[in-house]
């Protein structure tokens, strides 16, 4: 015997700041998730909880052994899912920060030598000594030849 459960979401109409359980603010996401994508703006591991609660709706003592074996199959694919897109995912933004450091370190050492390299044009060296002053290419110092 399998038994539904049917949700009326048109007929929740509670506001955010009326929630009381994590169950009403779950069946808020999925009220409006298509409307304003509130589940796709959620943190991975947000996502994660209500998507696991949602899985342990149905009563599972209800199944089979066989449907039940099924159940449980699909029920760890989908947390081996979100545990590999969240680890991705974190993986992804520790790439992220370490980029942009080294990219912002580069821009900062950049100005720092044009910085540099204006002092010393406005002392008069050449431009073949502030190339090899501040380490500079030609192209780099460009900005400074207009």
């Amino acid at each position: 015997m399998n038994r539904f459960i049917y949700l009326s979401l048109p007929f929740f109409d509670k506001s955010e700041e009326e929630f009381e359980t994590g169950f009403e603010k779950l069946i808020y996401v999925l009220k409006y998730m298509e409307m304003d994508e509130v589940f796709k703006n959620l943190p991975l591991a947000e996502q994660k909880k209500m998507l696991d609660y949602l899985a342990k709706l149905p009563d599972v003592r209800f199944l089979s052994s066989e449907e039940r074996e099924k159940y449980d199959e699909s029920i760890k694919a989908v947390d081996d899912y979100y545990s590999g897109l969240y680890g991705s995912y974190v993986e992804g933004e520790k790439k992220g920060i370490a980029k942009g450091i080294a990219e912002g370190r580069v821009e900062g050492e950049l100005s720092k030598g044009l910085t540099i390299a204006r002092n010393l044009l406005s002392m008069g060296m050449s431009w073949l000594q502030i190339m090899q002053a501040t380490g500079l290419t030609e192209e780099e110092l460009k900005p400074l030849q207009a």
